[in-house]
């Protein structure tokens, strides 16, 4: 029962800080890594990388939703992403 409510937590948690993130434009991770750090008491490496699948996530979530509403200027994605993918390769 431990771990079946521990996983209900974490569930939870990234639910409601990948809301947040999305609302605010923060990512959740402000939220995220220092409670995984001190109530859930991870390694900073894995709490890294899961911090950082939350903030690709929501970042695509709330992408698709402005997509959604003509709300994107494509023209201006497209070339931060072209300028911007070299540098993150």
């Amino acid at each position: 029962m431990g771990m079946d409510y521990e996983w209900l937590l974490l569930l939870g948690m990234g639910m409601g800080t990948g809301a947040f993130g999305v609302i605010t434009g923060t990512g959740g991770g402000v939220i995220m890594v220092p409670v995984l750090l001190l109530f859930f008491h991870m390694e900073p490496t894995a709490v890294g990388g899961t911090s950082l699948a939350l903030v690709a996530v929501t970042s695509f979530s709330g992408s698709l939703s402005y997509l959604r509403r003509h709300l994107v200027d494509k023209r201006s994605g497209v070339m931060f992403a072209a300028a911007a993918l070299p540098g993150a390769v």
